[in-house]
């Protein structure tokens, strides 16, 4: 027990300064009059887990928009953060890819940069220049920060599971939190309308099957009626 305590206290530690390395870069970002949406890792923490401490992360995801790339280049670099990747590549890579990585400048931890949820290629059920138009506020160490919205948030945890074939458990915890923080208040009918027309129900509806089985997270009965008794669902769960 003792070890484990050592290791929270660290792993607690850790967290609370990459949450002010965040701020550190939405400050800076906010300077640069660059639009940035901080999602998954510490603002999932502080959201819905509800303290910062209880859920493990080593890198900070950032969201931008595409015309805003070197500008943000520029800020991160101003701050101390170097490029991951050599410089010659990137302005192709742009037109396809989807983030670029920093180090910084103690070579800690690093920072994805991104302006889609995917390369081109791959689909993702979630737009990323709708979810602009329905971004929300929430308050993080006494400044306002922006916030996917609660439906956004969902398919984006479902998606990038999805894309990674939900090989890490975490993943399924980050959905069931999600769903005990903001289940009362997520319009889940416009959830499941929007998963199927972006072609992402599945995504959604495994995402909450495993978050329900395993994390005991609980949902509506119409959503469970609509997609925890799909047989094709369980059968990618199990």
């Amino acid at each position: 027990m003792a070890a484990l305590a050592t290791m929270f206290r660290a792993s607690a530690n850790h967290n609370l300064y990459l949450l002010g390395e965040l701020l550190t870069i939405l400050d800076e970002f906010e300077r640069s009059e660059i639009a940035v949406i901080p999602f998954k890792k510490p603002m999932l923490a502080v959201t819905a887990f509800a303290d910062v401490s209880l859920r493990e992360f080593a890198d900070l995801d950032l969201l931008i928009q595409e015309p805003d790339i070197d500008r943000a280049r520029r800020a991160l670099a101003d701050l101390g953060f170097s490029l991951a990747h050599h410089p010659d590549w990137v302005q192709s890579y742009i037109q396809f890819g989807h983030e670029l990585d920093f180090i910084s400048a103690n070579e800690g931890f690093q920072v994805d940069l991104q302006w889609r949820f995917a390369k081109k290629w791959l689909a993702f059920p979630l737009d990323h220049e709708a979810i602009w138009n329905r971004t929300t506020c929430v308050s993080v160490g006494g400044r306002t920060v922006r916030q996917f919205g609660l439906e956004d948030s969902m398919l984006m945890l479902c998606g990038h599971a999805c894309r990674h074939c939900w090989s890490s458990l975490k993943w399924i915890s980050d959905v069931a939190a999600f769903i005990w923080a903001f289940g009362s208040r997520l319009d889940w009918m416009r959830l499941i309308s929007e998963a199927r027309a972006s072609g992402g129900l599945r995504a959604l509806g495994l995402g909450i099957w495993l978050a329900h089985k395993v994390g005991g997270a609980q949902v509506p009965h119409s959503v469970a009626l609509t997609l925890l008794n799909d047989d094709r669902t369980a059968a990618l769960g199990n």
